[in-house]
């Protein structure tokens, strides 16, 4: 199926052309226009250094051409010398380069500062896709190239820039039904979709990711060896996040939470793009953590990702490098609409684009003998890991006897000092009762000691008082005694008269 030719348009976006619908991934025309500004000298006639600013070149490129170039069309600095200013303006549609190369093309602009008028030069940006010309060329004269080879002829597609939610088993819907959402990899590319995808050019001989071969990317040695056991991935789908009520919810601007720079959404109405709320984006293209992101050896985003694509024949090789020249990847999800707050866009679909970086393999990576050397070195990453988990869990086993032992022997040390800590309360307890016995019985005798001395007085005065009154009896006795005596001589005197 030629993309050039024979695809099947978008109703509503004429410029959309069907890639893959299955998978509701879609092919757009890159619409770029280049613009030169050239600079007169920048010293005046008292030899002072004339000053500009890239913002006052760029505005005044945007009145020549206003209805085209007026914000949010993005215009950005390429390079800036003495003698020219080069820029690129990103357009929305192909339609309106030719609009805008015919506007500026040959216009001039006044700048504060410059006597004299800036001419302008504008041109169509050609796309950065090498042609059949340097494929041929290079096979052609490569030394170490065999054309009857897979993988040493103009076969193999190198596409880097792809985003991974757009690629994972989460953007299928028909083969996510009954998978539990914790099973799905939302955070790597699915090599079947890969396939399927480009499958529309032409037969697909094999498919080639680096972020998901252990090879290419070490980091993933662990999560590929529990594919292989049969352990099922740790990672989990992070749920959209959820949209925040009031004036307060946030919305989408320049995507820098959500994805790389390559990755925006394509609407005409700037207004209605600063309103969309962020759980919609995160919904669409889901927003990985730092600790659930797939390290890839290339140096794009972690939410993004390369692929090798082998074609069986080389028409296919042909059509796919045609009809992706020049083109951007949309993805138009059937559930990202525009939120029904938006009355006069609540039926509006999203449409997300990523600029692909396109090239033809230039090192043999999809060759028999390159691919028997990862294999060979897969089979031997396996057996260090294997290797390595060994001995990490022997290690592991060993450290947990260590700690059961130190454990244990803390265990057995706290149960000791329980015990002494026990037996000296107890002993203390007994010093303590044998004492108050002591204290008791002390007390007892005491207090008998100071019963027999009061006894004892009382004894003592009873008796004493005893011998008191006998004395005082005898004393009445000896007084009655000797006054019966008186009374008797006197008596005895009177008789005998004296």
């Amino acid at each position: 199926m030629d993309l050039g030719t024979n695809t099947e348009r978008v109703d509503g976006a004429p410029e959309l052309r069907v890639l893959a619908k299955a998978y509701n991934l879609y092919l757009k025309p890159i619409a770029r226009v280049n613009l030169t500004v050239q600079l007169p000298t920048l010293h005046d006639t008292s030899g002072q250094i004339r000053s500009f600013t890239t913002w006052e070149v760029i505005e005044k490129l945007r009145q020549l051409c206003p209805g085209i170039l007026s914000p949010p069309t993005n215009i950005r600095v390429l390079r800036t010398t003495r003698e020219f200013v080069r820029l690129i303006a990103e357009l929305e549609c192909k339609a309106d380069v030719k609009r805008v190369v015919t506007s500026l093309d040959s216009q001039y602009i006044k700048l504060s500062g410059f006597p004299q008028n800036l001419h302008v030069r504008a041109s169509e940006a050609s796309p950065d896709c090498p042609r059949r010309h340097d494929w041929e060329s290079f096979f052609r004269d490569a030394k170490d190239m065999d054309e009857t080879k897979p993988g040493e002829r103009p076969d193999t597609l190198l596409i880097s820039g792809l985003p991974v939610r757009w690629f994972a088993q989460s953007s299928v819907p028909d083969v996510n039904k009954g998978i539990p959402i914790t099973d799905q990899k939302l955070d790597r590319p699915n090599l079947s979709v890969v396939k399927a995808v480009f499958e529309t050019f032409g037969a697909v001989r094999v498919v080639d990711i680096p972020m998901l071969d252990p090879v290419q990317n070490p980091s993933c040695v662990d999560e590929y060896l529990d594919e292989l056991s049969g352990v099922p991935s740790t990672q989990l789908a992070r749920p959209p996040e959820p949209v925040k009520n009031g004036s307060k919810e946030e919305t989408v601007g320049g995507f820098g939470k959500i994805g790389p720079d390559t990755i925006s959404v394509v609407t005409n109405d700037v207004r209605m793009l600063s309103r969309i709320p962020d759980s919609i984006i995160n919904a669409t293209l889901g927003s990985v953590s730092p600790d659930e992101q797939s390290k890839s050896s290339s140096t794009l985003s972690p939410l993004t990702f390369e692929a090798y694509v082998q074609y069986s024949d080389y028409t296919g090789f042909t059509k796919a490098m045609e009809g992706l020249r020049g083109q951007k990847l949309v993805y138009a999800p059937e559930h990202a609409t525009a939120p029904a707050s938006l009355n006069d866009v609540a039926k509006t679909k999203l449409y997300f684009t990523a600029e692909l970086k396109l090239d033809f393999d230039r090192n043999k990576h999809l060759s028999k003998s390159a691919i028997y050397a990862r294999q060979t070195e897969r089979k031997r990453l396996i057996q260090i890991a294997h290797h390595r988990r060994e001995e990490a869990k022997v290690a592991a086993e060993a450290e947990a006897e260590r700690r059961r032992l130190i454990e244990e022997s803390k265990r057995k040390a706290e149960e000791r000092r329980r015990a002494e800590t026990l037996a000296l309360e107890a002993e203390q307890a007994a010093k303590r009762a044998a004492k108050a016995e002591r204290k008791k019985q002390r007390a007892i005798e005491r207090c008998k000691q100071e019963k027999d001395s009061l006894l004892k007085q009382k004894i003592m005065l009873d008796e004493r008082r005893r011998l008191l009154a006998m004395r005082k009896v005898e004393a009445i006795r000896l007084v009655t005694f000797l006054f019966k005596r008186i009374q008797h001589v006197c008596f005895i005197l009177r008789s005998t008269g004296f």
